[in-house]
């Protein structure tokens, strides 16, 4: 693990000491080479930790606060980064090792199906490649919020989508998926599609 400075964060920052991190598939490319885009040398994208220190216009958060944080380099003993891209620690006894593997599938899901998309009680999505790990979190965060949901999904993987009690599963290796929409929805369509692809 590489510390950072621990100097005060920026106003609007906030230092956090990592307990845990997740790795992705995107560190795995990073780190092979494979990743078509320049990232920074650090690998990490999400972590769980504990605030140390608290920029002067941070209001959300307070030294001592559990967290779980969306940034990109965790993988070292502190990160520094914006408040906007860190979350209080659910209760209910969760280890660090899983807080850690929340923020990119979880928070991806939460601001765009909440957030962004203003999904509903009563209203349907369809979300591609449900049986992934951003997949996964949009199917519980539909569920969550009331919604109905469609999912497409390799054949072999309908058995995750079942366990968690997805009704309407379709075949993502086809677009089939599309006209069997429209006969169990009787031509209305879905309200919100989210594809994590």
């Amino acid at each position: 693990l590489k510390n950072v400075s621990l100097d005060n964060p920026g106003d609007k920052e906030v230092l956090i000491k990592n307990e845990a991190i997740g790795l992705n598939y995107i560190d795995t490319y990073h780190r092979s080479g494979l990743y078509p885009v320049e990232l920074p040398s650090n690998i990490g994208i999400e972590g769980a930790g504990i605030i140390e220190k608290i920029g002067s216009e941070v209001s959300d958060f307070k030294v001592g606060d559990r967290v779980l944080a969306l940034a990109s380099g965790t993988f070292r003993t502190h990160v520094t980064i914006p408040a906007v891209l860190v979350h209080l620690w659910p209760d209910g006894g969760v280890t660090p090792w899983e807080a850690a593997t929340w923020p990119a599938n979880f928070l991806t899901a939460y601001r765009s199906l909440r957030d962004t998309g203003r999904l509903s009680k009563g209203e349907t999505i369809l979300i591609h490649a449900a049986a992934g790990g951003t997949g996964m979190a949009s199917v519980l965060v539909a569920k969550a919020l009331g919604a109905t949901v469609f999912a497409t999904a390799s054949r072999d993987k309908w058995q995750v989508l079942r366990a968690m009690r997805v009704e309407h599963i379709m075949d993502s290796r086809t677009i089939e998926f599309a006209d069997e929409i429209m006969r169990l929805t009787k031509n209305r369509g879905v309200d919100m599609v989210l594809n994590s692809l």
